[in-house]
């Protein structure tokens, strides 16, 4: 079997087949020969024993006809009758002599030329006694011919008769043996052609079971092997050492099998790293909208706390416009203060309630600048998280907080003023007397008053001009948040999506079985259900997508 599998089926059907003809031809060579032998011996029987058998037989018969006419004509004395036998007679002896140097002729062995010698010299002596008899006879000595036939020819006819006899039997034998020699010869064909016959029948079922289990067994094995194949099972391997066209079948076979078995072991590294990214990408999804809604609302509060401050920095420049209005107040009691010289007490406690209420709004003015420093500090913080579309923000922020140091600044100059004009109030009534030259003094503090109420006039409406820029600046940030979350919220269902891929060509691929050496690092030593992504949303992300409201709509709500 195994030098079989090292030749090509082709050829094994070659050489099975030559073989089969070749015990064909000798089949037939042999009967040829054996034909031709059997018809050589029927040849030499028919053409030289039969055709001597039958001339003897002919001879004899001849012989004794002859006899016969030599006694009638010695015993009759009728001369037609004696010339008739005689004519006869001397017509068979020719025939006869004709017939032995045929016979003669025909003689190819020293014993049939024994024989016939034999014959010869009976015939001779027979002819001589018969020819004494005529003379007798002639001679009209028929009682010494009568003698003579009884005494001498009967036995050398006798004595003639058997030596043909003899010869004929001879040849009969060899006719005899020669038929047997063709039965033998027949029987001994037919055994042989039956011998190769019952051979070449061996041989050809032989070559036939051997070729026919040489192809068909590592086919069947490679119908089985195919078998599991379609089933899933890659862990097999046929082993064939055959170098045929089988071999060759096999070899791709198992070619195929390793090939899929490294497409499998691939598959399942990359549904293993696609599991892994996609269940990353999903909690980074997640984690960025929890993120993005916490930034979201952080936005929303510092909107409303922008809002908060543009009003308290509005009501900063309609207390400062008042503030003017009463420095600007001031400044006039002040000039035509030498003529309302008798009102003066009832104005210096005017100024004093004044001076108390500036000095009020002055605090406000104050805590608002410090507010607003706190706001433009968080709005910073804020525009350093928004990244690079928070940077216009950061330089509103920093302006903003420059502003509201200013302001700061300007209203505890303008505290000091307020007290020390309070001071100089609650000395007023003292200084009455003073009143006059001390007036001018009050109109510069009052005028000094008034450019700083101008200034902060300036600082409240670049303030407010600020505050608007930072709300629209939020705003912006609102919306690219508002997007920011809708843009993770796709995210997040185009991972969920792609884990349940995942999982579904996980399912698709968990049907092969390859081995652990075929397998990449990682990913041979894992159960498949560890690459089937298992990637949920919290139950409350859930029930809000069910009610049609995302986490982001949510916090806006």
């Amino acid at each position: 079997m195994t030098l079989l599998t090292k030749i090509r089926i082709g050829q094994r059907l070659a050489i099975a087949f030559f073989l089969l003809l070749l015990i064909a031809a000798i089949m037939t060579s042999v009967g040829i020969l054996r034909l031709e032998h059997a018809g050589a011996a029927t040849e030499r029987m028919a053409i030289a024993s039969l055709s001597k058998e039958r001339l003897a037989v002919e001879w004899l018969n001849r012989v004794s006809a002859n006899a016969v006419r030599a006694t009638a004509l010695a015993k009759t004395n009728d001369e037609n009758v004696k010339r008739f036998f005689q004519s006869q007679i001397d017509e068979q002896a020719r025939i006869i002599g004709a017939l032995q140097k045929e016979i003669d002729a025909k003689a190819d062995s020293d014993d049939e030329r024994g024989f016939l010698k034999a014959i010869a010299e009976r015939r001779t002596e027979y002819l001589r006694i018969r020819e004494s008899i005529a003379r007798e006879k002639a001679a009209g000595r028929d009682a010494e011919a009568a003698k003579l036939i009884d005494t001498s020819m009967t036995p050398a006819l006798a004595r003639y008769v058997s030596a043909i006899r003899a010869f004929s039997e001879y040849e009969q034998q060899l006719i005899d043996a020669s038929a047997h020699g063709i039965n033998d010869t027949i029987t001994a064909s037919r055994r042989l052609l039956v011998a190769l016959g019952m051979a070449g029948t061996l041989l050809g079922a032989f070559l036939a079971l051997a070729i026919t289990r040489s192809i068909t067994r590592p086919l069947r094995e490679a119908a089985e092997f195919a078998s599991r194949v379609s089933r899933g099972d890659l862990t097999s391997r046929l082993t064939y050492r055959g170098r045929d066209e089988v071999g060759a079948l096999i070899d791709a076979l198992n070619s195929m099998n390793e090939d899929l078995r490294h497409m499998i072991g691939g598959v399942r590294s990359a549904v293993a790293e696609i599991s892994c990214a996609s269940s990353d990408i999903a909690r980074g999804n997640t984690d960025l909208l929890s993120r993005t809604e916490s930034q979201a609302s952080a936005l929303e509060e510092t909107a409303g706390s922008m809002e908060q401050i543009t009003a308290m920095v509005t009501r900063n420049a309609d207390s400062t416009q008042q503030a003017k209005v009463i420095a600007a107040t001031a400044m006039e009691a002040a000039t035509s203060g030498q003529v309302v010289v008798n009102d003066v007490v009832h104005t210096m406690e005017s100024i004093k309630a004044g001076s108390r209420r500036v000095a009020d709004i002055t605090s406000v003015i104050d805590s608002i600048a410090f507010q607003t420093n706190i706001l433009a500090l968080n709005a910073a913080v804020e525009a350093a998280r928004a990244g690079e579309n928070g940077r216009g923000f950061a330089v509103v922020a920093t302006e903003v907080r420059q502003l509201a140091s200013r302001s700061s600044d300007a209203a505890r100059e303008i505290k000091a003023l307020i007290t020390e004009s309070g001071n100089k109030v609650d000395c007023g009534s003292t200084l009455v007397a003073n009143a006059g030259s001390a007036m001018g003094d009050i109109v510069d503090a009052v005028r000094r008053v008034a450019d700083l109420m101008d200034d902060i006039a300036i600082a409240g409406s670049e303030q407010s001009r600020g505050l608007q820029e930072i709300n629209s600046a939020l705003r912006q940030l609102d919306g690219i948040t508002q997007e920011n979350a809708a843009l993770a919220e796709e995210a997040a269902a185009s991972a969920h999506r792609a884990c349940h891929q995942a999982g579904t060509l996980s399912n698709a691929v968990a049907a092969f079985q390859v081995d652990a050496a075929t397998m990449p690092v990682g990913v041979a030593n894992r159960p498949l259900d560890a690459l089937r992504p298992m990637i949920r949303f919290s139950p409350a992300a859930d029930t809000e997508k069910e009610a049609g409201r995302s986490p982001v709509a949510q916090a806006a709500g």
